[in-house]
């Protein structure tokens, strides 16, 4: 059985958790340890039971959390070099530097980071596999090339960035820079972007898609469903469920069996 759930996704901070057989991953540390605490307790996951936190870059939406959360729960720190050297303040327990294209064995899981173009030092997504199939994510990069596309191919779940709607951040009120640095290949996906991954990712094992990182400003949620539902249509996969994750609320707890 794989479990998956989305606590916080956007630009305030990021943590996703995938279980199974009783074990867990976190995915990103990004909000605070009493936050990230409650969350986990509403799920039932003890933090005891998490083997492994893995962070996919250094900016602070991603890792803001970790020193505080670890010191709860020191579970191993899993990042690339460039990820690692990038945060501060790591907190305590042990910490496993990692390489993209190399996997790597925690508790249940196996896992793959990936490569991505991002604004960070050594950023990666990451497919975690384990006997109830993959659940990939790749988000906060500027664009999918065949590395993400490979990596996220095949996946029973897929956490795909959504973060913008062009139009609106062209119009919005954002200086004329962060728009540059939002649109460019090290920034982030927009919604066209996205569903364009999608269209070309959408297979007969695919059971579910989240859409992430919404931009609160440039997007609106029922703009990036609308656009992703229709590609799944199109592409006749409408038995596929689709959310968008959320910034300020936990997601529901997705089961796979």
């Amino acid at each position: 059985m794989l479990e998956l759930c989305s606590i916080a996704s956007g630009s305030k901070g990021n943590a996703y958790v995938v279980g199974a057989e009783g074990s867990y991953l976190l995915i990103d540390c990004g909000i605070s340890a009493r936050r990230l605490s409650r969350a986990l307790g509403r799920m039932g996951v003890a933090l005891e039971s998490i083997e492994g936190i893995l962070v996919t870059h250094e900016h602070r939406d991603h890792v803001s959390g970790l020193e505080n959360f670890r010191k709860k729960c020191p579970a191993p720190l899993c990042g690339t070099y460039g990820t690692l050297d990038g945060i501060s303040r790591p907190g305590p327990g042990p910490t496993h530097a990692i390489e993209a294209g190399r996997e790597f064995a925690v508790g249940p899981f196996r896992v793959h980071p990936f490569s991505v173009q991002h604004d960070a030092e050594d950023p990666v997504g990451f497919r975690v596999e384990c006997e109830a199939g993959p659940v990939a994510f790749a988000t906060d990069l500027g664009r999918v090339d065949g590395t993400v596309r490979r990596a996220i191919a095949g996946a029973r779940a897929l956490v795909i960035e959504s973060n913008h709607e062009e139009e609106m951040l062209r119009a919005g009120s954002y200086p004329w820079y962060l728009k540059e640095r939002i649109l460019s290949d090290f920034g982030h996906l927009s919604n066209r972007a996205s569903q364009a991954t999608l269209a070309g990712s959408a297979h007969e094992g695919l059971e579910a898609v989240l859409l992430a990182h919404l931009s609160a400003e440039n997007n609106r949620p029922e703009i990036a469903l609308a656009g992703a539902r229709r590609v799944l249509r199109a592409n006749r996969w409408e038995g596929v469920k689709l959310l968008v994750v959320e910034q300020e609320a936990e997601g529901e707890v997705l089961v796979f069996r």
